[in-house]
């Protein structure tokens, strides 16, 4: 049935609001018969009810299963939402719940590293690996060395920390699979981050090898262009024109890069980046507890149990049992510890809001400081892998999103994205945005057992609350009552913010 509205008397001052109206009701037409198909938590906020839609609408058009999505604006946590359930436990997934980041830890872990060398740890231009060249390198030669003692490309030795940063550090997986001397297909490309089980056999160890023989094994091997080198000149299909000599056609995105970076912050602290990370750029003065941001495990029984069930539907050899049964991929199919540095943090929505707001996340400035900037434009570093889909995008007039699946679906990412960016660039949505800060974990003295801290299964003992949380945690707590007595010795932040709270005897 066609339908058709009549607005009259439009002026100034109310076009925008007929505008936001027109949106809603084309939005809300399309979305009627799908609406709360899923399970939502987290906080309604009426003035930005449209996300929910959004977040619905895709999920359930490519049938996710669980997400969070999350906003801020000017530094304030003013949307955080879970929705669908997780398929394991089937509660609904909470607003604060950690997921998997994948290669959204990239620009955390060059900020560590941009936060290290500004404080004399090491140049940006200093040699990562340590091969006689003047001046040595990072990486000691003792632990780093060719597995088989030899060196197939000298150009390993003008390798620098900034190259990895942008990468450039001389490493093409669509020609290594081609260069790389380990027999059999291996695909369209070799990701040695993907083939601990191969790269096992030729080094003759157990497989997982982990981070110490890969770099052994790579170093190994020929580069495929000479690190740092520029890029070429591209026509309008992004085709290299011309290649000069010394010219390379552009940056090559290296997960490997990225491990070696790991590597680097853990040689020069002796601590992971992980730690690192909740010591210099997402601190608990910062209000981000090392609850909310951590190092992940590969195996299901091994994850926190704050993590959904990751799921995707690759059945892959199993890495730490290569003749074993076959795993589903996001628990076996790779070695997540060996992951650090470039994809193996797990972490709440709101750590990655608070790093939005000061680092850059994208480009050869990535893990940068940088100030806010008005308009339409953005920047954001997305992350997948099996059982993950992530991104952190950095918009205009401070406004910040985050988005975690627990699945990957490339598409489904990138029209939620779309979606939201045509709301707020296109339709100027929302009209007003909302200022009350949403995160931290929940406490209500009404419930009856405690959940895991969210707004819809908050805590319900100051004991839970305890025992579940760190420094740096913003508890908010439901109007109510409790006779506990006792001490906080954590650094916590505590708010009432609906009504009043009585504690004590």
């Amino acid at each position: 049935m066609n339908k058709k509205i009549n607005f009259i008397n439009i002026t100034n001052v109310n076009k925008n609001v007929v505008r936001i109206l027109m949106l809603y009701f084309v939005v809300t037409t399309q979305l009627m018969s799908i609406i709360y198909t899923q399970s939502v938590t987290g906080i309604s906020i009426p003035e930005l009810s449209l996300f929910d839609d959004a977040m619905v609408s895709v999920m359930d058009e490519y049938d996710l299963t669980a997400g969070i999505l999350a906003v801020s604006k000017d530094g304030n946590v003013v949307y955080q939402r879970g929705f669908g359930n997780d398929i394991q436990t089937e509660i609904p997934i909470p607003e604060n719940m950690p997921m998997r980041l994948a290669s959204v830890e990239k620009p955390l872990t060059a900020a560590v590293i941009r936060d290290l060398a500004s404080d004399g740890f090491f140049s940006l231009n200093d040699f990562v690996f340590d091969l006689g060249q003047l001046g040595g390198g990072i990486l000691p030669s003792g632990t780093y060395f060719p597995y088989d003692g030899r060196i197939r490309d000298n150009r390993l030795a003008n390798i620098t920390v900034n190259h990895l940063l942008q990468h450039r550090g001389g490493w093409d997986i669509f020609l290594l699979d081609e260069q790389n001397d380990i027999e059999g297909e291996t695909g369209s490309f070799f990701d040695p981050q993907m083939e601990a089980i191969r790269i096992a056999d030729k080094t003759n160890v157990t497989s997982p090898p982990g981070r110490e023989v890969t770099v052994s094994y790579m170093m190994s091997q020929p580069l495929q262009y000479m690190p740092g080198s520029p890029p070429c000149n591209k026509d309008s299909l992004d085709n290299c024109l011309t290649i000069p000599a010394g010219c390379y056609c552009g940056f090559q995105y290296s997960n490997f890069g990225y491990m070696l970076l790991g590597l680097i912050i853990e040689e020069v602290t002796g601590e992971t980046v992980a730690t690192q990370l909740r010591k210099r750029i997402l601190t608990p003065e910062m209000w981000i507890p090392e609850t909310e941001i951590f190092t992940g495990q590969t195996l299901y029984s091994d994850t926190d149990p704050r993590e959904p069930y990751y799921i995707d539907s690759g059945i892959w050899l199993n890495v730490f049992d290569p003749n074993g049964d076959l795993v589903s991929a996001p628990y076996g199919g790779f070695d997540l510890s060996s992951w650090q540095g470039h994809g193996n943090l797990v972490s709440s929505a709101t750590p990655i809001l608070k790093f939005l707001d000061n680092y850059v996340v994208i480009g050869t400035n990535i893990g940068g400081t940088v100030g806010s900037w008005s308009g339409s434009g953005f920047n954001a570093h997305n992350g997948a892998m099996p059982g993950t889909n992530t991104i952190a995008l950095r918009h205009g007039d401070n406004i910040n999103i985050v988005v975690l699946f627990n699945q990957r679906n490339d598409d489904a990412l990138n029209k939620l994205v779309d979606m939201l960016l045509d709301l707020i660039n296109n339709w100027g949505y929302p009209q007003t945005w909302p200022t009350f800060s949403v995160d931290g974990f929940w406490l209500d003295f009404n419930a009856t057992v405690s959940g895991f801290g969210g707004y819809d299964d908050p805590f319900h003992t100051m004991e839970t609350v305890l025992a579940s949380t760190a420094d740096g945690t913003k508890l908010r707590i439901r109007p109510g009552s409790s006779n506990w007595a006792g001490k906080i010795t954590k650094k916590m932040l505590i708010d009432a913010p609906f009504g009043t709270v009585t504690i004590g005897k």
